[in-house]
């Protein structure tokens, strides 16, 4: 359920562009944003601090797009957001010492080795930085050999959307396979049961 909610405004800013053009769809993706960070606080109790931060930098790259009617600002959305969350976990490992991806298995009471946390860290920075450079490649370097500019873009929305859940998805089941050898039954019971409480808080509230 959370992983659909996180994915839903960048689908709705597929549909709305395949429906209308980029700036609907951009004007969309922010609307969906809002929405998003609202749901995070009246139903899950919370806000989330990630939603946050990314819809900041959506709002005003989002909102240049649209001034200007200009999809170019977009288009650098995405890798200098990927370079930020890159550069965020590669601080965490070598400057504080203190991976972020370790604080999601503290979370959930799972004892993880630290040159395990360390490798699952080190997958998603390379991951950010290959996404961010991927983007300049397809945003930039690409449509300059392309006749149909509209196609170029089209190229771009379907990798923004589709192509960079696919490559997380990938990541995600690398970083599963790194810690899985150390979750025994009773680790992954609790991980159960906080995902239970979750929904029935969810519930409860709604």
């Amino acid at each position: 359920m959370k992983q659909l909610l996180d994915c839903l405004p960048a689908i709705i800013f597929f549909i709305f562009f395949k429906i209308y053009d980029i700036y609907v769809a951009t004007a969309a993706l922010i609307v969906a944003s809002i929405l998003q960070i609202a749901f995070d606080r009246l139903v899950l109790g919370k806000f989330n601090k990630m939603h946050n931060w990314l819809f900041l930098i959506l709002l005003l790259f989002g909102s240049l797009t649209i001034a200007f009617q200009d999809p170019v600002f977009l288009k650098w959305k995405v890798t200098i957001t990927q370079s930020i969350l890159g550069t965020v976990l590669l601080v965490s490992q070598y400057v504080y010492k203190k991976p972020l991806i370790g604080m999601l298995f503290k979370n959930l009471n799972i004892e993880i080795p630290q040159k395990v946390v360390n490798r699952a860290n080190l997958a998603w920075v390379g991951f950010f930085f290959f996404i961010a450079v991927l983007n300049l490649f397809i945003a930039f370097w690409l449509p300059q050999f392309m006749e149909d500019q509209d196609k170029a873009l089209d190229y771009w929305v379907n990798f923004k959307v589709w192509g960079i859940m696919c490559l997380s998805s990938v990541v995600v089941i690398y970083t599963g396979m790194l810690v899985s050898p150390y979750i025994n039954e009773q680790d992954l019971q609790t991980i159960l049961k906080k995902k239970d409480g979750s929904s029935q808080n969810e519930e409860n509230r709604q």
